[in-house]
């Protein structure tokens, strides 16, 4: 007797540790039910539409009931399950087609991963949004990654794609503040991020490489933290769109158009790839703001007339700054506390926009007062351009010095030579305060 009393004790606590099955999905009219969840639903075109409001609570397993209803695949219609607190997990069908405006928005108590390998599409916003999902395995999702689809979703850690996805529509990822990584890095067919998308995802710091991105948005990746971002083909960035990140390293395409103060706060970005920039025809307020850890730029070939106020302030470790011959004048602070660049200029001197251009710069004694590391410098320069030579100033011929050259006024510093582009002749100076190089008519 003790013995059959053990054994029913053991299948009664088996049956208590084991979860919920419910029945299959039974239709009946405009309704579909497991025994659990009760979902409106119209199957007049083959297809599971599962509208709303809908009842029941738990983990919401929608997998078989395509199958279960003799249809061909699933959709979860706008807003079908919009500010369902009563649903805690989900297991999304492998026949999904669509997930469209709202379909779990505000699922506040939804949570865990979730996953499906079916080729469906996101064709709404607000997917997700706030809900407490931990990971999103979507790896033959296609199209766009809905605007707002994770919103705010401050538990989600890991996302998967594939390369079926397109772009990233606006704060898809807003605020995630706990995301590590999308992966795989490299996602080949993104041609477009949206505005905000990654902003505040203070923790995603694994590098991402997207070889076919041609234009992101302002302030898309506000304060990520990934050691680099690869868009070699990108042209189009908007304001602020790196904006206080941690990035290190960022390649983009030579032809990018800079519109607004793209790169400001990064005050960990070392390098621009290939940081070579043809076709700029302006420089705005705060493009490069605060680089703190920027050590070149080369603008040859742009177009720009004019550097404006705050620009390229604070950028304390460029040694190598190359400005267009089209540059005429230079905006209040526009470079200040840079203190160790070359700053080249292959045309006139410009107007200098205000007493403040380079304050704060110290004094670079070495590169001052030292002609030596100076003609070594140019020397290394020169030998890297094809055609150009330096001729030092103990070496200028008397009818080369003519009246016609006037010498530079304040804070310009001595002459120390010329500099030949083959047919054309300029004198080279620096600057007094900082020892800039500048290159002179």
């Amino acid at each position: 007797m003790k013995t059959k009393l053990v054994k029913f004790m053991f299948l009664i606590s088996c049956c208590c540790l084991m979860p919920t099955l419910y029945a299959a999905w039974t239709q009946d009219g405009s309704t579909a039910t497991d025994g659990n969840w009760i979902l409106r639903i119209n199957t007049s075109d083959g297809v599971v539409k599962i509208l709303g409001p809908n009842a029941g609570s738990g983990v919401l397993d929608i997998s078989t009931i395509a199958n279960d209803l003799g249809c061909t695949g699933v959709i979860v219609g706008n807003e079908a399950f919009l500010g369902n607190t009563n649903i805690t997990g989900l297991v999304l069908p492998e026949d999904l087609i669509e997930l469209c405006d709202g379909a779990f928005e505000c699922c506040t108590n939804l949570a865990g991963e979730i996953s499906t390998t079916a080729a469906f599409k996101m064709s709404g916003f607000n997917a997700f949004d706030r809900t407490a999902i931990t990971s999103a395995i979507f790896p033959n999702m296609t199209g766009s990654v809905g605007a707002w689809a994770f919103y705010e979703c401050k538990q989600l850690k890991t996302v998967v794609f594939g390369d079926g996805i397109t772009s990233f529509g606006e704060k898809a990822f807003f605020s995630c503040s706990a995301l590590e990584s999308v992966l795989p890095n490299t996602l080949q067919n993104v041609t477009f991020i949206g505005e905000k998308v990654f902003q505040y995802c203070y923790s995603l710091k694994s590098s991402m490489f997207l070889p076919n991105v041609r234009e992101v948005k302002a302030l898309a990746f506000e304060g990520v933290a990934c050691e680099e971002i690869s868009m070699p083909s990108c042209t189009n960035m908007v304001g602020g769109c790196f904006y206080g990140s941690k990035i290190k390293k960022i390649t983009h395409s030579p032809d990018v158009q800079l519109n607004g103060d793209v790169f400001i706060g990064c005050t960990e970005l070392e390098e621009l790839v290939p940081g070579k920039f043809r076709n700029l025809s302006v420089i705005l307020d705060g493009t490069f703001k605060n680089c703190n850890s920027l050590k070149s730029l080369d603008f040859t070939g742009c177009t720009f007339t004019s550097v404006n106020i705050n620009s390229a302030q604070y950028m304390y470790e460029m040694k190598y700054l190359v400005l267009p011959e089209t540059l005429t004048h230079m905006g209040d602070w526009s470079f200040e506390r840079i203190k160790n660049s070359d700053v080249l200029f292959r045309g006139p001197k410009p107007t200098i926009g205000g007493g403040n251009v380079f304050a704060h710069n110290g004094n670079n004694q070495n590169l001052r007062n030292n002609i030596i590391s100076l003609e070594e410098h140019i020397a290394s320069w020169t030998n890297a351009n094809s055609g150009v030579t330096f001729t030092p100033l103990a070496n200028v011929s008397d009818n080369q010095k003519t009246e016609d050259y006037k010498y530079p006024t304040t804070n310009i510093g001595r002459v120390i030579g010329t500099v030949n582009f083959g047919s054309s002749t300029h004198w080279l100076s620096i600057f007094n305060e900082i020892g800039t190089i500048i290159l002179i008519k």
